[in-house]
């Protein structure tokens, strides 16, 4: 098996350095761009990969496998990069209701990712029934990921969405009302002017 240097190129420090994670269950490190040949081992989805160079169709890394560094190209198609709030899910606040995909968070499709009903979630950026997805934070075979998934098919703390659907219309019907009153109101004070006038 041909081995790589150790040496990595100057603009890259493990003191600053950025990182990719793997947003499918797995992928093969390829041996260059092309994606044509990889190395006989897997890499894990959701773990911290060394970040060398990034372009629109690839991210090259540096991988240690079996105490040897690797360094080789990832799809970026099923990678991104790493965010540190990806350490830990703080305290669940959700879970999905109906059988769902996941999406990046900029709306590629996370291969062989689905979340079942019942599956916790943590919502990270807060909870509105009229934005078509929602940013969650969730836990799958045992890796931690950020993504994005149909609103419809997740639920804040538990409570039904009918329930929500049934709020949001209370709230429109009470916002009509107040309106309604609110002309009332003026064409009183219209008449009372006019009655002055004279």
């Amino acid at each position: 098996m041909f081995i790589l240097s150790l040496s990595f190129p100057q603009s890259v420090s493990f003191a600053d350095a950025q990182y990719v994670t793997i947003n499918t269950s797995y992928s093969y490190l390829y041996k260059d761009a092309t994606h044509t040949e990889h190395y006989d081992f897997k890499i894990s989805g959701g773990e911290k990969l060394v970040l060398l160079e990034e372009n629109s169709d690839y991210y090259k890394i540096s991988y240690t496998y079996e105490n040897t560094e690797y360094i080789g190209y990832i799809p970026a198609e099923i990678a991104g990069i790493y965010h540190d709030d990806q350490e830990e899910i703080p305290v669940y606040n959700g879970e999905i209701i109906k059988k769902t995909d996941v999406y990046t968070l900029d709306g590629t499709l996370m291969e062989n990712i689905s979340l079942d009903p019942g599956h916790e979630i943590y919502i990270y950026e807060g909870f509105n029934s009229e934005k078509e997805f929602t940013k969650i934070k969730f836990s799958f075979n045992g890796n931690v990921y950020i993504g994005q998934v149909e609103t419809v098919n997740l639920s804040p703390n538990g409570v039904n969405k009918g329930v929500i659907i049934a709020f949001s219309i209370i709230t429109a019907i009470v916002g009509v009302i107040l309106i309604m009153l609110g002309f009332k109101k003026k064409k009183k004070w219209h008449k009372l002017l006019k009655k002055k006038e004279k």
